[in-house]
This record gives C-alpha cells, sequence and structure tokens, in this order.
C-alpha cells in the first residue's frame, strides 16, 4: 500500500487527508498549528457576480462577504474578456463539484438572502446582470430604510441577491475529521519545519516534535522556509482579514455588502459584525472610516486582525506535483474560496496520487490548477 503524509489544517488539510484514504492509501495527516486556515467563505455561483458567505461557525450563523477582495485582485489582472469568462466557468465548475460533495457528506447549501449595496457602480453591476435572473433584483428601499438599520444614512442603491446561504463548517469539519478517524488515518499535531532529498524524490518531511517518510507528500500551506529550499516562487499574495464588532439597538434586515467600500456586514444577536480584506492596515482603517458616513452611531472601533488569506496571481488554486520532485504536491492559494474549490481540488489530488498521474496526465490539474 502506498503512503502520503499530508501536512495542512482545516478543511483544505482534512479533506485531502480524507481523500487520500478514501483511495486506498495509507494516509499521517500531521495539523500545524500556526497553518493557514480556510477562509469558512463560499462562492455560490461565479467569480465576478458570486456570492461569498461566511459559513455558521459555532453557536453563531456568521455571513461575510469578501466577494471584492478577489474581485479586486483579479480585475487587476491584465487578462482579456475571453479569459475571465473561461475563469467564471472553471470556478463553476469547481463550486458545484464541492457542492456534490458537501451533499455526499449530508450538509446541504440552502438559500438566505442578502443585500449587495452600491454608492458608485451601481450602473455597471445592473447591467451586467442577465436577462431573466430571478435570483437578484434591484432593491427598493422603503421610505424609513428600515432594512438597512444602523445604516440607514446610506444613500446609494441596492441590488438583493437570493443564492446567499448557510453551511455549518464546525459540524462539517468533526465530520470529515471523525470519518478520516475512523477510516484509519493517523492524525498528529505537529509543525513542518524542513525537509529531506533523495535525488529527485522527497525523501521525509521534517518537524518539530519528529520526522516522518512516505511515498508522497502533499503540502497544503505556504511555507516560506520550505519554498526556499525548493528554490520555487509561487506567484501568490497575501492579504489579511479585518474585523470590528459592537452591539446595536438598530439591526440591518439582511447581510450588507457595501461593494464599492469593500465592507462586509452581519447582524445576529444584538451585535454588528462588519469585516473587511485589505493587505495593509492603514488602508483598512480608511475604508472603515468610509463606512462611518453611513451610519447613524459614529462610534466605531478599529478593525483588528482576524486570519491570513493566500490568493493566486491566476485567481485559481495552487494544486499539482512540484516540477522538480514529483513525489511532492501542494495545494494552497485558494484566498476567500477555500470553501468553494477544497473538496473538489481534493478530489482531484486523491485520484492523482492513487493513480500515479503526472501533472500533465491530468486533464483537471491542466484545467484547475494555476501551478501550470
Amino acid at each position: 500500500m502506498s503512503s502520503v503524509v499530508v501536512v495542512g489544517s482545516g478543511i483544505i488539510g482534512a479533506l485531502n487527508a480524507y481523500e487520500m484514504v478514501k483511495n486506498g492509501l495509507e494516509v499521517t495527516y500531521i495539523k500545524q498549528s500556526d497553518s493557514e486556515n480556510c477562509s469558512e467563505i463560499l462562492l455560490g455561483d461565479d467569480i465576478f457576480g458570486g456570492l461569498l458567505l461566511e459559513l455558521k461557525s459555532g453557536f453563531e450563523a456568521n455571513f461575510d462577504f469578501l466577494k471584492w477582495g478577489a474581485k479586486k485582485l483579479l480585475n487587476n489582472l491584465d487578462i482579456g474578456t475571453q479569459s475571465r469568462e473561461k475563469l467564471k466557468i472553471l470556478k463553476s465548475n469547481l463550486f458545484n463539484r464541492s457542492l456534490d460533495i458537501y451533499d455526499d457528506f449530508g450538509f446541504e447549501f440552502s438559500p438566505h438572502g442578502g443585500l449587495e449595496l452600491y454608492s458608485k457602480t451601481l450602473k455597471s453591476r445592473l447591467a451586467s446582470l442577465r436577462p431573466g435572473d430571478k435570483t437578484r433584483r434591484l432593491f427598493e428601499f422603503t421610505q424609513s430604510r428600515d432594512e438597512l438599520g444602523i445604516f440607514s444614512a446610506f444613500n446609494g442603491g441596492g441590488v438583493q441577491n437570493k443564492n446567499i446561504g448557510i453551511l455549518d463548517i464546525k459540524a462539517f469539519l468533526e465530520v470529515v475529521e471523525g470519518e478520516i478517524l475512523k477510516l484509519g488515518v493517523k492524525v498528529l499535531s505537529d509543525d513542518l519545519l524542513d525537509i529531506k532529498f533523495d535525488n529527485d524524490k522527497i525523501s521525509e518531511f521534517l518537524c518539530k516534535n519528529a520526522s516522518y517518510t512516505a511515498d508522497d507528500f502533499v503540502l497544503c500551506d505556504v511555507n516560506p522556509r520550505i519554498f526556499s529550499k525548493l528554490r520555487v516562487n509561487f506567484a501568490i499574495k497575501q492579504t489579511w482579514l479585518y474585523e470590528a464588532s459592537f452591539l446595536s439597538e438598530k439591526l440591518p434586515q439582511y447581510p450588507l455588502f457595501f461593494v464599492d467600500e469593500g465592507i462586509s456586514v452581519l447582524a445576529d444577536k444584538g451585535k454588528i459584525r462588519i469585516l473587511c480584506l485589505n493587505s495593509n492596515r492603514q488602508n483598512v482603517n480608511e475604508i472603515l472610516n468610509k463606512l462611518r458616513f453611513y451610519m447613524q452611531d459614529k462610534e466605531l472601533k478599529e478593525l483588528n486582525f482576524n486570519q491570513k488569506l493566500t490568493f493566486s496571481s491566476a485567481s485559481l488554486p495552487i494544486f499539482g506535483r512540484d516540477k522538480n520532485y514529483d513525489n511532492l504536491l501542494y495545494c494552497f492559494g485558494f484566498g476567500s474560496f477555500g470553501l468553494s474549490m477544497a473538496p473538489s481540488v481534493a478530489e482531484i489530488l486523491g485520484n492523482v496520487v492513487a493513480n500515479g498521474l503526472k501533472n500533465n496526465e491530468s486533464e483537471k490539474i491542466l484545467l484547475y490548477s494555476a501551478l501550470l
């Protein structure tokens, strides 16, 4: 039986361990203490008009609409309209397969609804809507603007999006981790520090508490020290998610997504939660100041660091075999789309390792990976 070591954490690491053992491999799963976690965001349709939602975590049903971050990065790329249309299709294919995998685990994507707010670009947004699209419509605010709660001073336009749903990510992760234990995966807590080579193969992962050997190794995290030793340089951008929350008596009736400002808002159980994705803390607070103009209550605390995300410049995840050491595989760079694509990508890698496929022998790696 072939063996594989998977290093990572959260949904991405657990799903890779699951797909490997499901394909008959002997799996050791190393859960890192300082690994980049999935952003808890699920893409509801395509990458440009798409819905992003934070999945229910613990006892709170939290929505984070971080579409703006990925959209902003993508719009800075020098790609043509045809290439962007291809990306939409690729993202949609990965997302739809991920939904099937969630369904196989007994977790269903259920529509909920949210409100996209535009202070400047409403016309262009409306122009992008497809005729007959029943999932989105121009939102008419009532005279009292109660729908916006504390943000009733907002003077732009809105689009109601019905394709926003909830998934219990904490419960899902518990199910996956429980399943891999039942299937015989060795789950250990450790941190990857170094690697050993044997000619054109990786022979060993050297971790803080022990070393691990295997036929194949899967790295589900950005590790600059390891990348330097491998002499690889991925086109990635690391971005930080910041958060602020406060109590309010005037809660919005919908999850709000201030598109042009790049701010997401959720109201739940008397609390308003505000999130912003940016690589520069100073810029984040400048963006946050814009939100104050829409608020009845101007008092707003500074955003705090929440977690780190990694985007690839090609807007697709980085996964597949290393070009020099073909028993080393990568799986990262999902950005805000971890939950949208991690299940389907892990399934692809499980098939690649189990069947000993090279990158150019896997149509799905050729289509969906930013590695090539």
